[in-house]
């Protein structure tokens, strides 16, 4: 059987927006129906297969991917995550708020900038580390000012 396949995204690629996660997840929950081994008509229950294979496709764009943009993609809203645990906060926080993002047109990648926090964390690993459990504190009490106990996904 051939396949031919035409994609086209609004979102600028290279830049930090999850294109390739976008990718990864349409294309897996495609093959996967191609494939017989989900229904399209119910895609909800098939979520963490679709995005298993969505995580395995990020591999092959960013090396070593943390899950969190394919997870994102996959289930949507806001999720929580911390050291390969990923968890989906039940708020309608969100709802009204419009956000703006402006596209410096200046192509980023994400292994790079991966690579780059690696090397500082070696260099000054206290000063880093330090960063982290400040980014995390501040992290949990956003979360717990927004009341939900949140789902593991």
């Amino acid at each position: 059987m051939g396949l031919n396949i035409e994609i086209s995204c609004n979102i600028p690629l290279a830049s930090g927006l999850g294109s390739s996660a976008a990718f990864s997840s349409c294309l897996s929950a495609l093959v996967l129906t191609l494939d017989g081994r989900i229904d399209a008509s119910n895609f909800d229950n098939n979520l963490s297969l679709i995005n298993s294979w969505a995580f395995w496709i990020e591999h092959m764009f960013h090396g070593k991917p943390s899950g969190m943009d394919n997870t994102c993609v996959v289930y949507g809203g806001l999720i929580l995550y911390q050291s390969t645990r990923f968890e989906q906060i039940q708020t309608d926080f969100f709802e009204n708020i419009e956000f703006l993002v402006i596209n410096t047109g200046k192509p980023k990648q994400t292994l790079n900038a991966v690579n780059s926090v690696l090397e500082l964390r070696n260099k000054f690993p206290d000063i880093i580390d330090g960063l982290f459990t400040t980014i995390d504190s501040i992290t949990k009490e956003f979360v717990k000012g927004l009341g939900s106990e949140g789902t593991v996904s």
